[in-house]
Protein backbone atom coordinates (compact mmCIF):
# COMPACT_ATOMS: atom_id res chain seq x y z
CA UNK A 1 0.00 0.00 0.00
CA UNK A 2 1.30 3.45 -0.81
CA UNK A 3 1.67 6.00 1.74
CA UNK A 4 2.97 9.50 2.61
CA UNK A 5 4.87 10.60 6.21
CA UNK A 6 3.56 13.11 8.18
CA UNK A 7 5.70 14.09 10.95
CA UNK A 8 3.91 15.67 13.85
CA UNK A 9 3.77 16.84 17.67
CA UNK A 10 2.22 14.26 20.47
CA UNK A 11 2.04 14.23 23.96
CA UNK A 12 4.77 11.38 23.67
CA UNK A 13 7.10 13.67 21.93
CA UNK A 14 8.03 13.70 17.88
CA UNK A 15 5.95 10.64 15.79
CA UNK A 16 5.71 9.83 12.48
CA UNK A 17 2.13 9.02 11.22
CA UNK A 18 2.03 6.84 7.64
CA UNK A 19 -1.31 7.73 5.83
CA UNK A 20 -2.72 6.99 2.18
CA UNK A 21 -2.52 10.34 0.11
CA UNK A 22 -6.22 10.31 -0.10
CA UNK A 23 -7.29 8.32 3.44
CA UNK A 24 -9.87 11.26 4.89
CA UNK A 25 -8.23 12.99 8.14
CA UNK A 26 -10.14 15.40 10.89
CA UNK A 27 -8.00 18.55 10.32
CA UNK A 28 -8.48 21.68 12.38
CA UNK A 29 -6.96 24.99 10.58
CA UNK A 30 -7.55 27.78 12.86
CA UNK A 31 -11.16 27.59 13.97
CA UNK A 32 -12.19 25.47 11.13
CA UNK A 33 -12.72 21.84 11.31
CA UNK A 34 -13.19 19.99 7.98
CA UNK A 35 -12.74 16.31 6.89
CA UNK A 36 -9.68 16.11 4.19
CA UNK A 37 -7.33 14.31 2.15
CA UNK A 38 -3.87 13.59 4.08
CA UNK A 39 -2.46 14.72 1.16
CA UNK A 40 -3.84 18.60 1.53
CA UNK A 41 -2.24 18.86 5.19
CA UNK A 42 0.11 21.39 5.84
CA UNK A 43 2.65 22.29 8.85
CA UNK A 44 0.68 23.52 11.65
CA UNK A 45 -2.22 21.56 11.03
CA UNK A 46 -4.05 19.83 13.24
CA UNK A 47 -5.34 16.84 12.86
CA UNK A 48 -7.42 14.11 15.10
CA UNK A 49 -6.55 10.51 15.21
CA UNK A 50 -9.07 7.80 16.07
CA UNK A 51 -7.07 5.03 18.46
CA UNK A 52 -3.87 6.46 16.93
CA UNK A 53 -5.31 5.70 13.44
CA UNK A 54 -6.15 8.03 11.10
CA UNK A 55 -9.24 6.72 9.43
CA UNK A 56 -12.52 6.24 10.75
CA UNK A 57 -15.61 8.76 11.42
CA UNK A 58 -15.22 10.39 14.78
CA UNK A 59 -18.92 10.58 15.50
CA UNK A 60 -19.21 7.18 14.34
CA UNK A 61 -16.84 6.59 16.98
CA UNK A 62 -18.71 8.24 19.66
CA UNK A 63 -21.98 6.07 19.03
CA UNK A 64 -19.86 2.95 18.99
CA UNK A 65 -18.99 3.88 22.67
CA UNK A 66 -22.71 4.96 23.26
CA UNK A 67 -23.56 1.67 22.14
CA UNK A 68 -21.37 -0.07 24.80
CA UNK A 69 -23.43 1.37 27.55
CA UNK A 70 -26.03 -1.41 29.14
CA UNK A 71 -28.25 1.28 28.78
CA UNK A 72 -28.12 1.84 25.20
CA UNK A 73 -28.80 -1.58 24.37
CA UNK A 74 -32.58 -1.53 24.96
CA UNK A 75 -32.57 1.51 22.75
CA UNK A 76 -30.86 -0.51 19.58
CA UNK A 77 -33.13 -3.36 20.58
CA UNK A 78 -36.45 -1.26 19.82
CA UNK A 79 -35.11 0.77 16.97
CA UNK A 80 -34.23 -2.66 15.61
CA UNK A 81 -37.27 -3.57 16.04
CA UNK A 82 -38.76 -0.70 14.21
CA UNK A 83 -36.37 -1.36 10.93
CA UNK A 84 -37.69 -4.84 10.76
CA UNK A 85 -41.16 -4.14 10.97
CA UNK A 86 -41.06 -1.65 8.28
CA UNK A 87 -38.47 -3.15 6.04
CA UNK A 88 -42.15 -5.85 5.79
CA UNK A 89 -43.40 -3.00 3.33
CA UNK A 90 -41.36 -3.41 0.80
CA UNK A 91 -42.69 -6.41 0.16
CA UNK A 92 -46.58 -5.62 0.91
CA UNK A 93 -47.37 -4.32 -2.33
CA UNK A 94 -48.53 -1.41 -0.81
CA UNK A 95 -46.68 2.17 -2.28
CA UNK A 96 -44.65 4.79 0.10
CA UNK A 97 -47.31 7.46 -1.36
CA UNK A 98 -50.60 5.05 -0.32
CA UNK A 99 -48.76 5.06 3.35
CA UNK A 100 -48.41 8.58 3.56
CA UNK A 101 -52.22 9.41 2.27
CA UNK A 102 -53.01 7.15 5.43
CA UNK A 103 -50.53 8.94 8.04
CA UNK A 104 -53.08 11.45 9.09
CA UNK A 105 -51.91 13.97 10.80
CA UNK A 106 -48.11 13.34 9.99
CA UNK A 107 -46.05 16.74 9.24
CA UNK A 108 -43.89 14.64 6.65
CA UNK A 109 -44.46 16.18 3.58
CA UNK A 110 -42.86 13.56 1.45
CA UNK A 111 -43.52 9.55 0.29
CA UNK A 112 -39.72 9.31 -0.13
CA UNK A 113 -39.32 10.00 3.71
CA UNK A 114 -41.06 6.85 4.24
CA UNK A 115 -39.05 5.19 1.99
CA UNK A 116 -36.00 6.32 3.86
CA UNK A 117 -37.78 4.26 7.14
CA UNK A 118 -38.12 1.10 5.14
CA UNK A 119 -34.76 1.18 3.89
CA UNK A 120 -32.96 1.87 7.34
CA UNK A 121 -31.57 4.58 5.63
CA UNK A 122 -32.56 6.81 8.68
CA UNK A 123 -33.71 5.87 12.03
CA UNK A 124 -36.66 6.56 12.18
CA UNK A 125 -39.30 9.70 12.44
CA UNK A 126 -38.79 12.99 14.29
CA UNK A 127 -42.26 12.63 15.26
CA UNK A 128 -42.68 9.87 17.38
CA UNK A 129 -46.70 9.69 17.12
CA UNK A 130 -44.95 9.08 13.19
CA UNK A 131 -44.54 5.31 14.55
CA UNK A 132 -48.00 4.47 15.32
CA UNK A 133 -49.44 6.68 12.15
CA UNK A 134 -47.04 4.44 10.46
CA UNK A 135 -48.66 1.09 12.02
CA UNK A 136 -52.19 2.13 11.08
CA UNK A 137 -51.12 2.71 8.04
CA UNK A 138 -49.72 -0.73 6.63
CA UNK A 139 -52.43 -2.61 9.26
CA UNK A 140 -49.03 -3.73 11.63
CA UNK A 141 -51.01 -4.64 14.74
CA UNK A 142 -47.36 -5.85 16.22
CA UNK A 143 -45.81 -2.63 15.53
CA UNK A 144 -49.16 -0.70 16.52
CA UNK A 145 -48.78 -2.69 20.23
CA UNK A 146 -45.39 -1.47 20.40
CA UNK A 147 -45.26 2.22 18.77
CA UNK A 148 -44.90 4.18 22.47
CA UNK A 149 -41.66 2.07 23.42
CA UNK A 150 -40.27 2.83 19.95
CA UNK A 151 -41.23 6.18 19.60
CA UNK A 152 -39.63 6.85 22.85
CA UNK A 153 -36.25 4.69 21.80
CA UNK A 154 -36.14 7.09 18.70
CA UNK A 155 -36.40 10.18 20.03
CA UNK A 156 -34.30 9.48 23.00
CA UNK A 157 -31.30 8.56 20.41
CA UNK A 158 -31.85 11.19 18.35
CA UNK A 159 -31.18 13.50 21.38
CA UNK A 160 -28.41 11.51 22.27
CA UNK A 161 -26.69 11.54 19.11
CA UNK A 162 -27.45 15.11 18.64
CA UNK A 163 -25.94 15.77 21.97
CA UNK A 164 -22.79 13.57 21.26
CA UNK A 165 -22.27 15.59 17.71
CA UNK A 166 -22.53 18.88 19.76
CA UNK A 167 -19.97 17.91 22.54
CA UNK A 168 -17.74 16.74 19.35
CA UNK A 169 -18.08 19.73 17.72
CA UNK A 170 -17.01 21.76 21.16
CA UNK A 171 -13.91 19.11 21.57
CA UNK A 172 -12.75 19.61 17.81
CA UNK A 173 -12.71 22.97 18.25
CA UNK A 174 -10.96 23.24 21.28
CA UNK A 175 -13.69 24.70 23.50
CA UNK A 176 -13.88 22.14 25.86
CA UNK A 177 -17.07 22.27 28.28
CA UNK A 178 -16.16 23.79 31.79
CA UNK A 179 -17.07 20.29 33.19
CA UNK A 180 -15.71 17.45 31.20
CA UNK A 181 -17.58 14.54 33.30
CA UNK A 182 -21.32 16.21 32.52
CA UNK A 183 -23.72 14.00 31.62
CA UNK A 184 -24.33 13.55 27.98
CA UNK A 185 -28.26 11.99 28.97
CA UNK A 186 -29.63 11.50 32.33
CA UNK A 187 -31.86 8.79 31.22
CA UNK A 188 -28.66 6.57 30.27
CA UNK A 189 -26.40 7.49 32.68
CA UNK A 190 -23.71 8.42 30.00
CA UNK A 191 -21.12 10.74 31.02
CA UNK A 192 -18.73 12.73 28.81
CA UNK A 193 -15.54 10.38 30.28
CA UNK A 194 -17.54 7.90 28.76
CA UNK A 195 -16.83 8.86 24.81
CA UNK A 196 -13.99 9.74 23.21
CA UNK A 197 -11.12 8.97 25.23
CA UNK A 198 -9.46 6.84 22.35
CA UNK A 199 -9.28 10.44 20.10
CA UNK A 200 -6.45 12.66 20.55
CA UNK A 201 -5.05 15.88 18.64
CA UNK A 202 -1.68 16.55 16.97
CA UNK A 203 -0.35 19.09 15.57
CA UNK A 204 1.84 18.60 11.77
CA UNK A 205 5.59 19.57 11.85
CA UNK A 206 5.95 18.19 8.46
CA UNK A 207 5.05 16.44 6.18
CA UNK A 208 6.45 14.15 3.19
CA UNK A 209 4.82 13.59 -0.36
CA UNK A 210 7.60 11.10 -1.61
CA UNK A 211 5.01 7.83 -1.93
CA UNK A 212 6.02 4.67 0.12
CA UNK A 213 4.98 1.12 0.01
CA UNK A 214 4.44 -0.57 3.20
CA UNK A 215 2.15 -3.45 4.52
CA UNK A 216 -2.03 -2.01 4.43
CA UNK A 217 -1.87 -2.94 8.16
CA UNK A 218 0.73 -0.39 8.69
CA UNK A 219 -0.84 2.43 6.89
CA UNK A 220 -3.21 5.05 9.15
CA UNK A 221 -1.09 4.64 12.52
CA UNK A 222 1.41 6.37 14.04
CA UNK A 223 5.04 5.15 14.69
CA UNK A 224 8.02 6.68 16.52
CA UNK A 225 10.61 8.13 14.16
CA UNK A 226 12.39 4.80 14.20
CA UNK A 227 9.82 2.74 14.00
CA UNK A 228 8.09 4.27 10.93
CA UNK A 229 11.71 4.19 9.24
CA UNK A 230 11.70 0.64 9.97
CA UNK A 231 8.02 0.05 8.51
CA UNK A 232 8.96 2.04 5.52
CA UNK A 233 11.75 -0.14 4.59
CA UNK A 234 10.39 -3.58 5.85
CA UNK A 235 7.59 -4.86 3.56
CA UNK A 236 6.59 -7.75 6.38
CA UNK A 237 7.09 -6.56 9.70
Amino acid sequence: MTVLTVEVSSEGGRMVLLVAPNDVVTRRRGVELQKVAAKSLVKEDVIYLVDHAARGDLLAVVIRKLSESPAYAPLEALVDFWHGRARLVADSGITYGEVHRRMHGTSISSAQTIGTWVRGQVNGPHDPEDVRRFARAVHDQVLLAQAERVGWALKTLQIVHRKAGRWLSTQIAGARPHHDDALIDATLGLRVSDLLESVTAHSVRSIDLTPHSVPAHVAGHLFTPDDAELALHQLHL
